[in-house]
């Protein structure tokens, strides 16, 4: 339906549920413009899930049809994550669950006011030959030092089942597909020797075919990122090496002003909590 077309149902149900339409004298149905506030009354009428408890009931049974199997939610929630009309009401409520078989295999599971459900138990298909690839793209590059390859899943309307396409799960074209999260550990104190390392470990990645958000750290120096960088599957843009140092240095040059604001932020944190209002 286009928007066109979806405002003036909404219209239609406002002047419907308002008691405004009636017939003229030429027998025509005359239906008056409803106000903007009659609208949005209607609009929230219409949702389904509007509550915690509606929603729980909509991602059990939701859940429930979507995968044939019984799932147990996991702490609290559900929980509104998403609202409408400045806050006035809640749109999308969000919660994790696993299935009653397995509790290991925790995921995210949202439901939106309408009582759409999506979901990323997906996830539990694939990860293992993701993460698979990525570390032994990693381990046969020549790469020195530790790393981890961890998927990152999207929840997604669409059920997938066992036997469906990994490649067609992961995309690696837009940013809406899952990725990979990998965290690098190069070995070697100077930024030169970091980059070279951090350099097969990229050349080993770009083919593997999937998003990946590629980060390196250097406990030795800094809580913070070494290296940043995100691409897509088989990116034609590959870094050099002169390219990494120059990304490595950047990131070391923003050390200092990262630790401030944690600093300041890490104070108005403890002075909110104690009352205190910090200086400044």
């Amino acid at each position: 339906m286009s928007r066109r077309a979806a405002v003036a149902a909404l219209a239609l149900a406002a002047a419907v549920a308002t008691g405004g339409c009636r017939m003229n004298e030429e027998g025509e149905l005359v239906m008056p413009v409803p106000t903007p506030e009659e609208m949005k009354q209607t609009h929230i009428d219409s949702l389904t899930v509007r509550s915690e408890e509606e929603a729980r009931e909509a991602l059990d049974q939701g859940l429930r049809e979507r995968y044939g199997e019984e799932f147990a939610l996991v702490g609290d929630g559900p929980r509104a994550v998403d609202w409408l009309y400045d806050g006035e009401v809640p749109f999308v409520f969000l919660a994790e669950y696993a299935p009653a078989s397995d509790p290991s295999k925790v995921f995210r599971a949202d439901v939106s006011a309408r009582g759409d459900v999506q979901d990323d138990y997906a996830q539990y298909l694939f990860k293992d030959e993701v993460e698979r690839r990525c570390g032994e793209a990693i381990a046969g590059s020549g790469f020195q030092g530790s790393f981890e390859a961890e998927l990152a899943p999207l929840r997604e309307a669409r059920v997938w089942r066992e036997g469906d396409s990994l490649e067609e799960y992961m995309g690696g074209t837009s940013l809406l597909d899952p990725w990979v999260d990998v965290s690098l550990y190069p070995a070697g104190g100077s930024e030169e020797e970091q980059a070279a390392e951090v350099k097969k470990a990229l050349d080993s990645l770009y083919d593997v075919g999937f998003w990946m958000d590629v980060r390196a750290y250097d406990p030795s120096q800094s809580e913070w990122e070494l290296f940043i960088y995100r691409f897509e599957a088989h990116t034609e843009h590959r870094l050099s090496e002169e390219r990494v140092i120059d990304k490595i240095r950047g990131e070391k040059r923003s050390w200092p002003r990262r630790d401030e604001l944690a600093a300041e932020g890490a104070a108005e944190e403890e002075a909110a909590g104690s009352g205190e209002v910090p200086e400044g």
